[in-house]
């Protein structure tokens, strides 16, 4: 219940207290406002007597100022801590609006590549933790799993309740959460000790709920402990075929009975869960992300009619047309520059001229002149440029040896008609 001495508006330390954000057994929780950056947190108010089902607490607790400011892509953060009357206070960063919880609730299955996309952000949280401060969260239950959206569709982990006390699940102990040990390791139910296999036991049995939108066992808390202790493992894939053994293969490891037939550790099952994604069909990816841009075009790809391309006009030039000019390509433009061309003619018998005249680029501006105060726009003209074209006149053709002999004799009948006179 929620702290009797506490209401909306109190002060605490640094936050100024707002709603009330719910209360369990773990804590009871506040949405806040620091009174110094003027940012929305969530203050959690914890047990006095949280060390009773937490063995490690003191150690936990010589851990807080070394967990603020700690990050990890899929951790809501903790900001600070305090106290309050003896109680101590985590203050985490805003919470998500949604957890697996909500989603659970509805009774259906979430789809198999983002339960699995989830059990990976969850086991690279834990494992850092667990790595970097020795930490185990010995409470997983689909209330420590934050949702938010995610830019590529789907959603996001943001871990919570990562830090503080945790459920005794002996006979006569004192629960947090829940009555029902949902997602429990079978050794937590005679021990108050946690560990890394718990951790995995309770991420198994987080898969099992997504796959098949129910826990792994069913009926009342007695017959729960019952088969959480003495009954088989479930297998997803009796409720959902189409699961692929991948994924069955990790929900039976995980969830095994003895801790030292479970995973070693959280890199082998984060091997295992990527191994699983790898083996779903690329179409069952594609139907269950739901992507957040303009949906792709499902024609392509698929065998569509050939459409011809529209036919090029021809262009039929007479050869023996004098008067009609022939463009070529320059061979001596260089690269990067504009293209230009020549303009030929074609006679008849001979081939092609020599080019005549000067090449022409095609970049045609518009050339504006200036008069006082009026501006005369001046027509369209092309730059002419030089490129080391050659010119020749239109009868400077080449002459045959016949022709030469032709013209000398008649030069020597003109001379000797000169001298005779």
């Amino acid at each position: 219940m929620t702290d009797a001495n506490a209401a909306p508006g109190d002060v605490c330390d640094r936050y100024e207290l707002g709603e009330t954000a719910g209360s369990d057994g773990w804590a009871d929780s506040w949405h806040a406002r620091s009174k110094i950056t003027g940012g929305t947190v969530l203050l959690c108010m914890l047990p006095q007597r949280w060390s009773e089902t937490t063995p490690d607490s003191g150690r936990l607790r010589g851990l807080f100022p070394r967990l603020v400011g700690a990050t990890h892509t899929f951790l809501l953060p903790l900001v600070d801590h305090g106290e309050r009357d003896g109680r101590p206070c985590l203050v985490f960063a805003a919470a998500p609006g949604v957890t697996l919880a909500d989603e659970m609730t509805r009774g259906m299955p979430l789809p198999e590549i983002q339960a699995l996309r989830i059990v990976e952000q969850t086991a690279e949280a834990l494992a850092w933790l667990h790595d970097r401060f020795g930490l185990v969260h010995g409470e997983l239950a689909t209330e420590a799993i934050g949702l938010v959206p995610s830019q590529i569709g789907g959603f996001e982990v943001r871990l919570l309740r990562w830090l503080g006390p945790r459920s005794d699940w002996r006979d006569g102990g004192r629960r947090l959460l829940s009555d029902f040990p949902d997602h429990v390791a079978p050794e937590r139910l005679v021990t108050l000790n946690a560990g890394v296999s718990g951790d995995i036991y309770g991420i198994g049995a987080l898969l099992f709920h997504m796959l098949t939108g129910r826990p792994p066992f069913a009926g009342r808390a007695e017959d729960v402990r019952d088969a959480q202790r003495d009954g088989p493992v479930p297998d997803p894939g009796k409720a959902v075929p189409s699961l692929c053994p991948e994924t069955r293969a990790l929900v039976s490891t995980a969830m095994a009975k003895e801790p030292h037939e479970r995973f070693l550790n959280l890199q082998g099952l984060l091997t295992a869960c990527r191994r699983a994604q790898a083996a779903i069909a690329p179409e069952q990816i594609r139907t269950s992300v739901r992507l957040l841009r303009k949906p792709m075009d499902t024609t392509i790809g698929k065998d569509q009619p050939s459409v011809p391309p529209p036919p090029k006009p021809v262009v039929e030039e007479d050869p023996w047309d004098m008067d009609k000019p022939r463009l070529v390509t320059n061979p001596n433009s260089l690269p990067g520059q504009p293209q230009t061309t020549s303009r030929t003619r074609r006679m008849p018998g001979n081939g092609p001229s020599p080019a005549i005249g000067t090449a022409v680029t095609k970049r045609i501006g518009d050339a504006s002149a200036s008069s006082g105060t009026n501006r005369v726009k001046k027509p369209a003209t092309a730059r002419v440029v030089t490129n080391r074209v050659q010119y020749a006149a239109p009868h400077a053709q080449a002459t045959s040896p016949r022709s030469r002999v032709i013209v000398l004799v008649v030069l020597v009948v003109v001379l000797i008609a000169l001298c005779l006179r």
